[in-house]
């Protein structure tokens, strides 16, 4: 097998990537690595009772959907097998299924799954305020710094910054080949 003969420049250059590439490397593992490190995300709130037929009941912190109520006409007796009613503010009527179903899972019976499913999704300017609160200080002032940039400047700032190391790389390349 024959070697690989190169220059010494072009060897002193393959080095300088690799030694950058391993800069860039390292430093995406330390990313990696703190990300790691941050709190972890806290679970859904975790259902309790038994399978036995009886509805789950959930965390006391976590309520069901508070516009909705039970209607008074529908039964009550466990062993009948009829689905609740809740009626929301709204007028609209919603039935709990009862029994087996198929899901994603297998089969499974309705009393395992969590109740708090009822509520209807939180609104965008909830999970805003949500995320909003999530948020380090340091972010929001620094993303409230770059959303008063607009985005020609930003645009501007890139073809500026490709132009200045298109022109830095051929400056070194001309006076490496002067030499």
């Amino acid at each position: 097998m024959k070697r690989l003969n190169a220059r010494t420049e072009d060897k002193q250059f393959l080095v300088a990537r690799l030694r950058t590439h391993v800069r860039c490397l390292m430093g995406m593992g330390v990313l990696c690595a703190a990300i790691e490190a941050a709190p972890p995300i806290p679970d859904a709130p975790t259902v309790t009772g038994a399978s036995t037929g009886s509805i789950a009941s959930v965390d006391p912190s976590m309520s069901i959907e508070p516009s909705a109520s039970i209607d008074p006409s529908a039964s009550i007796d466990p062993d009948a097998q009829v689905p609740t009613i809740i009626v929301n503010d709204n007028g609209t009527k919603s039935v709990m299924p009862v029994g087996w179903r198929r899901t994603r899972h297998g089969w499974e019976h309705v009393s395992t799954w969590p109740t708090f499913n009822i509520a209807p999704p939180p609104s965008i300017n909830e999970l805003i305020a949500k995320q909003h609160a999530r948020e380090p200080q340091w972010i929001r002032n620094a993303m409230s710094r770059i959303s008063r940039v607009p985005p020609l400047m930003i645009a501007l700032i890139q073809i500026t910054a490709i132009v200045a190391i298109v022109f830095v790389a051929e400056n070194h390349r001309r006076q490496r080949t002067t030499l």
